[in-house]
């Protein structure tokens, strides 16, 4: 980067920005020294010594440096890769969490829909993220694929004795595993054992934690005051408010703000390699999935999940087309399942004027994707599958997917009623990758969506507030917005905020997390 004075008070500087698609493999070796995709030559030579087929790296593993170790096994990534039966060579690494952040969600999902007592509503809707930092017993940490296994494997072997929300931390499993070089681990089932039983105890007071929070948050105890000059608890920072509204105003930095958004994805693209990712090689037998009975049916819904209780009787999953009694299957257990799961469905803006005001003030829209609303619609699990299983192969610190429906239908094999249909892993890569603009456009939306309810909560609570009107527009100026400069622009904004908020609203009365 070159910098000059140009002018008094301004830099100007000129960038050269690595174009990824046009690198070679020695250029993205230079420019990004700390990744290890398939284009290191770390891996050529791994793929050579293995004598492998193909090749099946994921997001994780290109993420980190070619020298990185495993916090479990101590492993380095050469013992780590390891070759499939169908020759293709393996290099995972995986997320591992702590199952209670999940137990607690679950927890606090039990409460979404019901009606609240006096005191209990907006002034607590973000506890959940304070209350899973209480909660969980280790922070999530990348490990090597072998050892986020072993902790299943573990936990399966020592059957009814583990709670389903334990999880092993990470040192804990470097007690049981016997590490093997480019292999998976043994597990020694008497030193878990020991294990379990050494953190039993304060396991089990964690989820006593658990419970007694949540039923002080569905009580109203965690509420808290706020007036029209609040801080936000989850303001933005200083610094990326005013490089916001610089580029709203500047086309060179607008340009270099697109770059930094695609840079991930496109790096990615280049990076991972999914061989043995949604074929098996092998053609999948016809064999046709046991109908449930209206016995069977009876049985399920007595003990079934908020989402199937929520929805009707008639429901049909809106991605695959599916009914309730479609989507059973008998699990590994021998017992029926389903599940529902929701999804985020994005509606696009087609309103003109609410694009020229979402440009005039944010800096965006114009040609451009602009969303108008985001629903959370309920799919079954296997359709919530194909988004899950890509989330996997994500770095450590990445975007969620931004799929459609469409997509994640094409990302199915064929459909079949009371059976798990085939994942294209590789085609929702690719569909991701092409809604990089989406993404975009919803990360947008997310930030309009929170300052005009914002606004509308403060206008409705405090309306009649001598300083009302000064709040308003500092509350708007602080996310770089000059409302004042754009005739009815807080007009809109709280147009806006009420039918947000209303939307918002609704999706809780319904029983589904809020959009």
């Amino acid at each position: 980067m070159e910098m000059a004075t140009s002018e008094a008070g301004m830099i100007r500087a000129d960038l050269r920005l690595p174009d990824v698609p046009g690198l070679d493999d020695a250029g993205l070796a230079h420019w990004f020294p700390g990744f290890d995709g398939q284009w290191t030559e770390q891996t050529k030579t791994l793929l050579r010594a293995h004598g492998a087929t193909g090749l099946d790296l994921n997001a994780n593993w290109a993420g980190v440096p070619a020298d990185w170790h495993c916090t479990c096994c101590r492993r380095p990534k050469p013992m780590i890769v390891r070759k499939a039966r169908n020759g293709v060579l393996l290099a995972h690494l995986d997320l591992h969490h702590d199952h209670l952040r999940d137990h607690l969600q679950s927890l606090v999902g039990a409460w979404v829909g019901v009606s609240r007592v006096e005191g209990a509503g907006a002034g607590s809707a973000h506890a959940g993220e304070h209350m899973r930092a209480l909660v969980v017993r280790f922070r999530d940490t990348l490990v090597c694929d072998a050892c986020n296994a072993a902790d299943g494997t573990a936990k399966r072997l020592l059957g009814s004795e583990i709670h389903p929300a334990f999880s092993f931390s990470p040192a804990e499993i470097g007690r049981f595993i016997r590490p093997r070089s480019n292999a998976l681990h043994e597990v020694d089932v008497e030193a878990a054992c020991r294990t379990w039983s050494e953190v039993r105890h304060g396991f089990e007071d964690r989820l006593a934690f658990a419970a007694l929070l949540v039923e002080r948050l569905a009580s109203g105890s965690f509420a808290q005051e706020r007036g029209p000059d609040a801080v936000m608890a989850f303001a933005r920072p200083a610094d990326e408010r005013m490089i916001d509204r610089w580029v709203r105003d500047d086309p060179d930095l607008h340009a270099m703000r697109t770059w930094q958004l695609g840079i991930e994805a496109r790096l990615r693209a280049r990076s991972v390699r999914r061989d043995a990712v949604g074929n098996s090689g092998r053609a999948r037998k016809p064999v046709a999935g046991r109908r449930p009975t209206a016995a069977d049916i009876a049985a399920f819904e007595r003990q079934a999940g908020k989402g199937w209780q929520r929805t009707p009787p008639d429901w049909a999953c809106p991605c695959c087309g599916r009914g309730k009694p479609a989507i059973l299957r008998i699990s590994g257990g021998g017992k029926w399942f389903a599940e529902l799961r929701t999804h985020s469905h994005l509606e696009l803006e087609t309103d003109p004027q609410s694009r020229e005001f979402r440009h005039a003030l944010y800096g965006h829209g114009g040609a451009g994707l602009v969303v108008a609303l985001r629903r959370q619609v309920y799919v079954c699990s296997d359709c919530g599958d194909v988004s899950s299983r890509l989330q996997s192969a994500r770095p450590v610190v990445d975007r969620r997917p931004t799929l459609t429906l469409e997509d994640m239908r094409e990302c199915l094999g064929e459909v079949r009623d009371n059976e798990k249909p085939e994942i294209d892993v590789a085609k929702a890569e690719a569909c991701d990758r092409a809604n990089l603009a989406l993404a975009v456009a919803e990360a947008e939306f997310v930030r309009h969506r929170s300052l005009a309810i914002d606004l509308w909560v403060l206008r409705l609570k405090f309306g009649r507030h001598p300083d009302i009107a000064a709040a308003l527009t500092g509350r708007a100026r602080s996310e770089g917005l000059d409302v004042e400069a754009i005739p009815a622009a807080m007009r809109w904004l709280l147009r806006q905020g009420e039918a947000l908020h209303a939307a918002h609203v609704q999706e809780i009365e319904q029983g589904r997390p809020a959009g």
